[in-house]
């Protein structure tokens, strides 16, 4: 018997940012952080033995479980210092800085005491910890057609007093702050639950409850029921986990070519399984995939990994046209230099297939077909066609490498390499060359400085693009066939030598292919990568910095928006990322089978400093 006591607490203050359509914004934002900040209530309860992903239901479009053993100190070793590089980094302050600044003087001071109200709630809630057990979540379509989802979490019994006061602040807060939320609490199926409801939408709700020491919490009221039914047995409808379809996603998991075993005692396991099921028309980039299934195992060694993609037949998406694959990836191996301590090769996407689905989210998203239009009439301008002087130029097929770093300094980072194989790297070098001299002149107004310089060995010029502000550099040219990008001159001039046939490359190393490491297949390789200290973020430190650089360069928005905002913030995470290069060495590859690619992977790690 369902008793639901509605309205026990009601509050009309409002929360408004703006117009209507900002409070909703506002209203999410608010709902994700309120989602996270819930995973830290606690109710006293014993441990259960089944496993969460029984509580997923099977109609589940996307399905998530992460487990831990309790002994492994993996949670709170790299996942607990993560957390803390993060906090001492600045981000987060760095990224509301900015947010507030983009606010009418008008309005500043109000969003001002909610980040204020908000961070100081969300701050207290000790995340890593929560996770050190074990996750389950899913997703699937509602009855209105609308996405619901569930996340379901075990917890301990500590803390409880503590954490159930931040669970009513947390309630209350966000129920007072807009006039079309309301709180209601009451008992549903013989637990305690806390709804948030949005008296405007039906649809636009959060359901808390707790049933023995599971924490449920969900986007609807009645799958949250679903899921503590299913973890019952108070049904005798299967959970996801428990499907004949579920016991044929782990059989298809094996590559070609046999098994591979997992060695050694497993300490944490994490799988994710998204099947759209074509119910995703109108999200585009989400419409290629028909099916994902990924699981990573841990042991005191590393992690092992596994995949299987299979993409949509249907190709009407521009997205789906870019990514089927360029070719076979192994015959990159003959430009890469034989001194690199890691690379990575895959047979990549059509860049100019990736444009044209730029340019078609470019509509969708001002509602305005000239938006494209006038991109290209800006190009024009500036005496460049990115589309047809360069990107179809390129196969798509790339390479990353990444060089030890030199001289031995404390604190050096890898200098690395992106290669783009072109169609004929003549015409690529005059498209390169000619952009560099129209862009040149409208780069310096930002104090951003774009040269061409001669390069001894070498017919054609390499180019240098840096900021002296964000102490960015970057060089790149042309050679052979390939358009280069480094985050150095010196490494820039090594991948040439490679090209160019004046230094070793992985082509000869050992029997003459270098890839001796990969299983032999009748199936194209997709992508491969090996190498040695190159760490779990690759290129993360690179990336950083042209996130910043593109912020700087974004134009300011005429509503307030995060998108400037976090890129602007993203480079202080260099140092936390840099911090986590708990990997070793490690490999992996992939192979494509028609519009499905099997992929495997293997890390080893090592202790993270101060653990």
């Amino acid at each position: 018997m369902d008793l639901f006591l509605s309205g026990q607490h009601r509050d009309s203050s409002r929360c408004s940012l703006g117009d209507p359509s900002s409070r909703r914004s506002v209203g999410l934002c608010l709902a994700g952080a309120f989602l996270m900040a819930l995973l830290q209530s606690l109710w006293p309860a014993e441990a259960a033995g089944e496993s969460l992903a029984a509580g997923i239901p099977s109609e589940s479009i996307l399905f998530l479980h992460w487990r831990n053993a309790q002994d492994s100190g993996f949670a709170s070793t790299y996942l607990g210092h993560l957390e803390q590089k993060v906090a001492d980094s600045g981000f987060l302050d760095a990224f509301f800085r900015e947010l507030t600044e983009a606010f009418p003087a008008a309005s500043r001071k109000t969003y001002e005491s909610h980040v204020a109200r908000w961070s100081g709630l969300v701050s207290r809630i000790p995340w890593w910890p929560l996770v050190a057990s074990e996750v389950a979540a899913g997703g699937r379509v509602g009855a209105q057609g609308n996405l619901e989802f569930i996340l379901l979490f075990r917890r301990g019994p500590r803390h409880l007093a503590g954490d159930l006061l931040l669970l009513r602040e947390l309630l209350y807060a966000f129920s007072a702050s807009g006039e079309e939320y309301e709180l209601e609490v009451g008992i549903r199926n013989g637990a305690a639950t806390t709804i948030l409801q949005n008296r405007l939408d039906e649809s636009d709700q959060v359901a808390v409850s707790a049933q023995g020491n599971i924490i449920g919490i969900s986007t609807s009221s009645s799958l949250l029921r679903r899921s503590f039914q299913l973890l019952s047995l108070e049904t005798l409808s299967p959970g996801f986990s428990q499907t004949p379809g579920y016991a044929k996603l782990q059989d298809k998991l094996e590559l070609p070519g046999g098994k591979r075993s997992f060695a050694g005692r497993e300490t944490a396991r994490f799988e994710l399984v998204f099947q759209p099921r074509g119910v995703l028309r109108d999200e585009m980039i989400l419409d290629v995939i028909d099916e994902y299934h990924y699981v990573a195992r841990f042991s005191p060694d590393g992690v092992e990994s596994r995949s299987r993609t299979v993409l949509s037949e249907d190709e009407g998406n521009p997205l789906r046209r870019a990514i089927g694959g360029q070719g076979d990836a192994a015959g990159l191996a003959a430009a890469i230099p034989a001194e690199v301590s890691s690379y990575s090769v895959t047979s990549g996407t059509d860049p100019a297939g990736i444009y044209d689905f730029c340019m078609e989210v470019l509509v969708n998203i001002t509602g305005k077909a000239e938006s494209a239009e006038n991109f290209e009439r800006d190009q024009v301008r500036l005496g460049v066609r990115l589309q047809r002087d360069i990107l179809r130029n390129l196969t798509g097929r790339r390479a990353t490498v990444v060089f030890a770093p030199g001289g031995g300094a404390p604190g050096a980072l890898p200098a690395r390499a992106f290669l783009f194989e072109t169609r004929a790297g003549e015409k690529a070098a005059k498209a390169v060359a000619g952009a560099v001299e129209a862009l040149a002149g409208p780069l310096e107004r930002w104090n951003l400085e774009l040269g061409s310089r001669g390069r001894k060995g070498s017919e054609r010029s390499l180019h240098v693009f840096k900021s002296g502000l964000l102490g960015f550099e970057t060089a790149f040219g042309v050679y052979g066939d390939f358009l280069v990008l480094a985050t150095s001159v010196d490494a820039l001039g090594k991948v040439a030598g490679a090209i160019e046939g004046r230094t070793a490359t992985l082509a000869a190393v050992a029997d003459g292919s270098g890839l001796d490491w990969l299983p032999k297949s009748k199936l194209p390789v997709d992508s491969f990568y090996r190498g040695t200290g190159s760490g779990l973020w690759d290129s993360g430190d690179w990336l950083l910095k042209v996130a910043g650089l593109t912020g700087t360069l974004l134009p300011d928005a005429e509503e307030p928006s995060i998108l400037k905002p976090l890129l602007m913030s993203l480079p202080r995470l260099e140092g936390a990322l840099r911090s986590m290069d708990v990997f070793t060495e490690g490999s992996g590859y992939c192979f494509r089978n028609g519009n499905v690619f099997f992929s495997t992977a293997s890390r080893k790690l090592q202790p993270v400093a101060g653990f």
